[in-house]
C-alpha cells in the first residue's frame, strides 16, 4: 500500500502542475512525443541497420520476410 502511495506522490505533482501552469502541460506532452521518436529510432535503426546477417533481431525480420516471399511464390507457381 505505501508503495502506491509513493507513485501517486510525484504523479500528483505532476498532474496539478500540468493542471495550474500550460507550459507544463506542453512539456510534458512534448517528453512523451520526443521519447516516441526516441523508440522509433532506436526501432528502425535496429531494423535497417546495414549488417543485418550480424544482428540477430534483424536477422530474423529478414527471415520472415524471405519465409513470406517463398510461400507466395509457391502459392503463385502451383496455381
Amino acid at each position: 500500500m505505501t508503495n502506491s502511495y509513493i507513485w501517486f506522490l510525484p504523479f500528483g505533482v505532476i498532474l496539478y502542475l500540468m493542471i495550474m501552469d500550460e507550459n507544463i502541460t506542453k512539456y510534458v506532452i512534448l517528453l512523451f512525443e520526443s521519447l516516441s521518436v526516441y523508440a522509433e529510432k532506436k526501432y528502425l535503426m535496429i531494423k535497417l541497420h546495414p549488417f543485418w546477417f550480424t544482428n540477430p533481431i534483424s536477422q530474423r525480420i529478414m527471415m520472415k520476410k524471405y519465409e513470406k516471399m517463398a510461400q507466395k511464390l509457391l502459392t503463385n507457381h502451383k496455381s
